[in-house]
């Protein structure tokens, strides 16, 4: 989360810098866009923030289209940590966002934002309060209008930490991110959830998975749907 973007052309055996004159080091996810693997999004901010460690804010979301050659600016600098960035399979333009918030303050930039235009704007369509922001999202790769997404709500001072609390919860949305429901049967849903991480069965996208930690952090089990 600290050390910037790599990238390899040798399946791994070796891996040079890339952007290093662009944002900032603090990286919270990277994604290559399926229609063209030579465009990648980076959103920055490393949003995981430990028990006892520090995280560093970042400069918004970023694009390359050469392969990380050069990049440009696509917005969303005031979210100050990016946990997930997710491109439609099929439309370039269209991609959603998961703002974690800064780490040391409240703020109103964190929970799900959409794009239909390549970034040039931007609209926040998940929104809890200024204490919870959003720290995964999946999409559907056959229907992709159904997505999900997991909040977390996270306080961190000098003196205290509180990473957990009734904000947290997972999300779905069956009309390409525009409206959410907070997803309960079968789930916890109590003050006591942390960190959740959600993922969809590629082979049977049907098939959800989501792991859940309480608010210290303690995996609080893994749980799986089948009807989506």
């Amino acid at each position: 989360g600290s050390g910037g973007v790599f990238k390899t052309t040798d399946g791994g055996a070796t891996f040079t810098p890339v952007g290093e004159d662009a944002f900032t080091m603090s990286i919270g996810d990277v994604a290559l866009d399926p229609q063209d693997p030579q465009t990648v999004w980076v959103g920055t901010g490393e949003a995981n923030g430990g028990g006892g460690s520090l995280t560093y804010g970042g400069s918004g979301l970023w694009r390359s289209g050469d392969g990380g050659q050069t990049w440009d600016a696509r917005g969303l600098e005031g979210t100050g940590t990016i946990g997930r960035v997710v491109v439609h399979p099929t439309d370039s333009d269209r991609l959603w966002v998961a703002a974690a918030g800064k780490l040391f303050e409240k703020d109103d930039a964190r929970g799900v934002f959409r794009t239909t235009d390549g970034g040039n704007s931007w609209t926040r369509t998940l929104a809890m309060d200024d204490s919870t922001g959003s720290i995964d999202l999946a999409v559907n790769p056959r229907s992709p209008d159904s997505l999900f997404a997991a909040t977390w709500t996270r306080q961190r001072r000098p003196n205290d930490r509180q990473y957990g609390g009734p904000g947290s919860g997972l999300w779905r949305s069956t009309d390409g991110g525009q409206t959410w429901a907070k997803l309960t049967a079968g789930l916890p849903s109590d003050a006591n959830v942390g960190r959740i991480g959600v993922s969809i069965a590629a082979s049977r996208p049907n098939v959800v998975y989501a792991v859940f930690t309480d608010a210290i952090g303690n995996t609080r089990g893994t749980y799986r749907s089948e009807n989506g």
